[in-house]
């Protein structure tokens, strides 16, 4: 079986002190190769490493597309399996660089402009691990590094060895961004540990990283933790691993922080997306996990003496989500999960994904297909919630419910929004949210799917807070510049369907604050009954219309939890420098 895998790109950014020293490296390089532009780039990472480590740090090393394999330099011996690129303290590795031949060389794209770090030192890998025999034992490793020894925006692919063969950390807090640790296989003595990555001890912390076709024999296709580390993951992916234990992750006397990750299709014999035992204890937050294949946990697995806390997750896979032995112990709060599993808050009920992953035959994708079937082909899935109110679409989507590049309406809305624990924050989630974290991998991000408490369908009751509300009256004759606070209630008719709204009734008044007798009808004055509402593709609704004497009015209008936010104005016919010009500014709360 064969996997396509669509990897959305996300670019970590994490700003480096200004008088940071830039050494480039470009394979294509043909000056001087003493690493101070991209024409005399250093031609090899190893030697770019050897010149960061002499050099004072902070050392910014920049690295072109293409293949650098960890063999090659002055100092390397072609064909040695046992190098590897040693992260430095102080020395910030980035791929992803167009480099020579672009017209900008400075052009950072890590998805078209990748940067791959290479274990294939023959130059001879068939598919399927085939031919890795004279691969690089370990690709990139880390050993007692601090939180400034960096690698950023690189693929890592091609290893073999039987402890972490993509990436090694040994009592290392090394950050990891925007990689992808891909085809990496571990086998060996002692069975093979973290296909993809290895890690003994120390707290790294990994963000917007991919795992994706790593094999172990043993323990942990994607990761492997052990040794009192504790790690932390955020907004990382793991697809397609595979292992005995742990397919995408597996945890043994650890702490892993798992935050805003999804695990889609790996495959174990235990925990096919994450499996815990002797002490291990991961921290689940916000995490979706679908697809994953295991007859013992499917999306998790908890052996002897192993600990899970899990909260506002998504555990939906094809049969059973959890499995787990005696003298264990699981925390499972706010969470959706196939079959259900008693905790607090705890749903078991379609979590209504975009478009969640499947399987159909390489030669026709309408066709759907059995995982045993050899012509099957499993096609990633989207696992961002439904949502009438708005759901995030990456940028360029044709979707046919994709208004713009952002965000798309669907017909229905996924019971995962607003279900997460009523404690955790929900700050980065846009407007409207409820008030309430969603469940799932998006919740508590700036992708989470919008809440619809305000968006249904009919008449709603606001009521102005006066002290928030106003009317400011400029312009005439005698160029006055009067402010009013308004009063009073309106009913809003609203059609989410036809995306189209319009006041059906204003009882309201406006009063001058300092002269209580100059009052104005706030709907007399800007025609607020006869405007058009639509709402457009950033969910503000737009009223346009005339009021008397062929004034212009324009009004745009916010809705949120309980709240409805106000902003119009009036624009007098050319020539009409005598007319006096109104500006609202007004807050209401909902009633009904």
């Amino acid at each position: 079986m064969k996997l396509k895998l669509m990897i959305v790109w996300t670019l970590y950014m994490v700003a480096l002190p200004a008088a940071a020293r830039v050494i480039y490296v470009d394979d294509d390089a043909t000056g001087t190769g003493d690493g101070t532009s991209w024409v005399n780039a250093y031609g090899t990472l190893q030697d770019a490493l050897v010149d960061a480590e002499a050099a004072q740090k902070p050392v910014e090393v920049n690295v072109g597309q293409g293949i650098y394999k960890p063999d090659q330099g002055q100092n390397q011996v072609p064909g040695d399996k046992e190098a590897a690129f040693q992260l430095i303290d102080g020395v910030t590795l980035k791929g992803g660089f167009a480099g020579l031949g672009h017209t900008d060389p400075n052009a950072r794209d890590i998805h078209n402009f990748a940067t791959v770090l290479h274990g294939d030192l023959a130059g001879d890998d068939g598919p399927d691990f085939s031919q890795y025999h004279n691969n690089s034992q370990t690709i990139v490793r880390s050993v007692h590094n601090d939180a400034t020894a960096v690698l950023d925006g690189f693929t890592i692919t091609g290893g073999l060895g039987w402890s972490g063969p993509g990436i090694s950390c040994y009592d290392s807090n090394a950050l990891l961004m925007n990689c992808v640790i891909t085809k990496n296989k571990s086998a060996g003595r002692e069975g093979g540990y973290g296909g993809g990555m290895y890690i003994s001890g120390g707290s790294p912390t990994l963000i917007h990283c991919q795992f994706h076709a790593n094999w172990a024999q043993a323990d942990g296709g994607g990761i492997w933790c052990q040794s009192h580390s504790k790690p932390t993951l955020s907004h990382c992916q793991f697809t397609n691993n595979v292992a005995t234990f742990g397919g995408g992750l597996s945890v043994a006397e650890s702490d892993p922080v798992v935050t805003n990750c999804i695990f889609e299709h790996n495959e174990a014999h235990y925990g096919a997306g994450l499996g815990s035992r002797y002490l291990g204890h991961p921290l689940l937050t916000n995490c979706t996990f679908y697809g994953n294949q295991s007859p013992n946990g499917e999306a998790l697995y908890i052996g002897y003496l192993g600990l899970a806390t899990a909260k506002n997750c998504i555990l939906w896979d094809n049969g059973k989500a959890i499995a787990h032995d005696e003298d264990t112990s699981l925390d499972i709060t706010f969470s959706n999960i196939k079959g259900h599993w008693p905790g607090l808050g705890n749903i078991n009920v379609d979590p209504l994904f975009a478009a969640p992953g499947y399987w159909t035959h390489i030669s026709d994708p309408s066709l759907p297909a059995e995982p045993n079937d050899p012509n099957a082909v499993w096609i990633s899935g989207d696992y961002h919630l439904k949502s009438q109110a708005g759901r995030w679409i990456s940028q360029g989507s044709t979707e046919p419910n994709s208004v713009d590049d952002n965000w798309g309406f669907d017909d229905a809305t996924s019971p995962c929004i607003d279900a997460g624990d009523p404690s955790s924050p929900v700050d980065l989630e846009p407007l409207p949210n409820g008030d309430m974290i969603n469940m799932g991998a998006y919740g508590q991000t700036t992708e989470a799917s919008k809440s619809t408490l305000d968006f249904v369908s009919g008449s709603l009751l606001y009521t102005f807070i006066s002290d928030q509300s106003t009317l400011v009256q400029t312009g005439g004759f005698a160029g006055v510049n009067w402010t009013y606070l308004i009063e009073g209630e309106f009913t809003l008719d609203v059609d989410f369907d036809a995306r189209t709204a319009s006041f059906a009734q204003v009882d309201a008044r406006a009063t001058d604050h300092e002269f209580p007798d100059r009052v104005l009808d706030p709907n007399t004055a800007m025609n607020l009954t006869n405007l058009i509402g639509t709402m457009g593709d950033d969910g503000i609704i737009r009223f346009t219309g005339k009021a008397a004497n062929e004034v212009t009015v324009n009004v745009q209008m916010t809705l949120e939890e309980g709240l409805a936010h106000l902003k119009g104005q009036t624009t007098p016919p050319p020539g009409s420098a005598d007319f006096f010009i109104l500006n609202l500014d007004a807050q209401a709360q909902r009633m009904y």
